[in-house]
C-alpha cells in the first residue's frame, strides 16, 4: 500500500498527500490527524524500504517512484488535493506534480514544499551515498539532515541505513531538466538554523510557479516541522482553506 489514510472522513473536499525525508515514513505525518479539520483528508505516502514496505527493496532513482505513483494516481482523483514534502519529499513530490502534468492528468491545487533547495538550484554538496557505513553516518551528522534519536541507536541505525543510503542516492543522481512552470501556488517553508537549506535556495522555488509564491521560516533546523508542529499545521491550513 503506497498510500495511508489516518482519518476515515468520507465527507473531505481535499486531500493532502504528505511525502517523507530520506529515510522516513509515512507513520511520522500519523501525528498530525489530531490538527486536520473533517474537510481535509490526510494521507502519508509509503515509500519502499520502510514501515509496511519494509521487505520491498527502496529505489536509489527518482523517476521510477515517480513514475510508479503516478500510474496509481492516474484517474483515481475526485476532490481537489495538494502535496506536501519535507526535504527528499519536496523533490519527489515537485516532480510527481510534473510527471502527472505530463500525462494530462489534474496535479496538486497547492505545493508545499519544506527544507529542501528549489530543484534547478545545483547540490553543492559532495555525494556521500557511495561512503563507507563509517563515513556515510558521519556525513550526515554533518549535515543535519536526519534525527538525532536515530543516529544514536545502533539497532536502529543497522536497520536504517540502507534505506538511508538508498534515499540520498537518489536525490544525489537527481538531474533536473527545464520544463514550463508548474501552474499551482507554490509554499516553501524552512528552519533558521537549517546548516543544509539557506533562505536563498527556498526563495528559489518561486521560479517554479506562476501563480503567487510565499516562503515562511520558522525558529529551529532541519526538522524545525517537529519542534515547531503546532504553527507549521496552523499555517498549512490556514493556506489548505483557500482550496475548499
Amino acid at each position: 500500500m503506497w498510500f495511508v489514510n489516518f482519518q476515515d472522513n468520507a465527507s473531505y473536499r481535499l486531500r493532502l498527500f504528505c511525502f517523507p525525508f530520506a529515510g522516513g515514513g509515512a507513520s511520522f505525518y500519523q501525528k498530525w490527524a489530531p490538527y486536520m479539520p473533517k474537510e481535509i483528508k490526510l494521507t502519508g505516502v509509503q515509500l519502499p524500504g520502510r514501515e509496511t514496505k519494509i521487505k520491498e527493496p527502496p529505489f536509489t532513482r527518482l523517476q521510477p517512484i515517480v513514475r510508479t505513483l503516478a500510474n496509481i494516481m492516474e484517474g483515481d482523483q475526485e476532490a481537489p488535493f495538494a502535496f506536501f514534502g519535507h526535504s527528499m519529499g519536496a523533490l519527489i513530490s515537485f516532480e510527481l506534480a510534473r510527471e502527472l502534468r505530463r500525462r494530462d492528468q489534474a496535479g496538486p491545487n497547492y505545493l508545499l514544499v519544506s527544507a529542501y533547495r528549489a530543484p534547478h538550484l545545483p547540490d553543492t554538496h559532495a555525494p556521500i551515498h557511495s561512503l563507507s557505513n563509517k563515513e556515510f553516518m558521519k556525513a550526515i551528522q554533518s549535515i543535519g539532515g536526519t534525527p538525532e534519536a536515530v543516529l544514536t541507536n545502533q539497532e536502529l541505525m543497522d536497520l536504517f541505513l540502507p534505506v538511508l543510503r538508498s534515499d540520498f542516492s537518489l536525490c544525489e543522481t537527481y538531474q533536473y531538466q527545464a520544463e514550463p512552470k508548474l501552474p499551482c501556488p507554490i509554499l516553501a517553508l524552512g528552519g533558521t538554523e537549517d546548516k543544509a537549506i539557506q533562505r536563498f535556495m527556498l526563495e528559489a522555488w518561486a521560479e517554479q510557479t506562476t501563480r503567487p509564491f510565499k516562503l515562511i521560516m520558522f525558529p529551529g533546523n532541519h526538522f524545525y516541522l517537529e519542534e515547531q508542529r503546532e504553527a507549521v499545521l496552523k499555517t498549512l491550513l490556514q493556506e489548505l482553506k483557500k482550496l475548499y
